[in-house]
């Protein structure tokens, strides 16, 4: 039983650590976005990704608040790919460096909530598998 009772406190601070990062990864990414623009723009090519073969970033191009053209390649690189060239999409940039730069909430938007997820799922699980060692026990 003792071995059961590690596993779930082990399990449970893993857990506890992926919500952690979720929370923080989402909160570092809002602030770092705050006063960024909004501008449509459209996917005008794929390129493939540095380290995965197959996979392919979407370079999107669109205009500033200023009238003068931007493109960008987004990430991260997906197979198959998010987008198709000539797909309409809405990008957010910042004004003051228009190089940073994402495809609406930018692939890295799922990320927080990902962690959150999977980490709320772990320390349940270890909740669940502590309280019934203990009950057993």
């Amino acid at each position: 039983m003792g071995a059961v009772v590690a596993g779930a406190v082990v399990g449970g601070l893993v857990g506890l650590g992926l919500v952690l990062a979720g929370l923080v990864t989402g909160r570092t990414r809002r602030a770092r976005e705050r006063g960024w623009l909004e501008a449509p723009g459209e996917i005008v090519s794929l390129v493939p990704g540095d380290i995965n073969a197959g996979m392919y970033h979407p370079v999107v191009q669109y205009v500033r608040a200023d009238g003068s053209t931007e493109q960008v390649r987004d990430s991260p690189a997906t197979q198959p790919p998010r987008f198709r060239v000539g797909d309409r999409v809405l990008v957010r940039y910042d004004p003051a460096d228009p190089r940073q730069a994402s495809i609406g909430g930018g692939g890295a938007s799922i990320l927080p909530g990902f962690l959150l997820g999977i980490g709320v799922l772990v320390l349940v699980a270890a909740l669940a598998v502590g309280a019934s060692a203990v009950a057993l026990g």
